[in-house]
């Protein structure tokens, strides 16, 4: 069983990394490593856990040429503006 308030503030702590944007480049193995977990944090049956992934994966495909080109390669991008 997860403990949604563990994960819910491991993806706090990730958001806070991302945010510093002398971090990003050096977080690129990390991605690798756990990018396909961070999008699973994302569909969540705990509401807060899913909404902090959501929160966490928009971040991430914002910075997705910097950290990780090929990381979220089953992600589909669609722009609405």
């Amino acid at each position: 069983m997860k403990n949604h308030v563990v994960c819910k503030s491991s993806i706090d702590a990730l958001q806070k990394l991302y945010v510093m944007d002398d971090d990003v480049p050096s977080l690129s193995l990390f991605m690798v490593s756990f990018g396909r977990r961070m999008e699973e944090m994302a569909d969540d049956v705990d509401k807060s856990v899913a909404i902090s992934g959501i929160g966490l994966v928009k971040k991430l495909l914002r910075l997705v040429d910097v950290i990780c080109p090929f990381c979220f390669s089953n992600v589909v991008i669609v722009d609405y503006s």
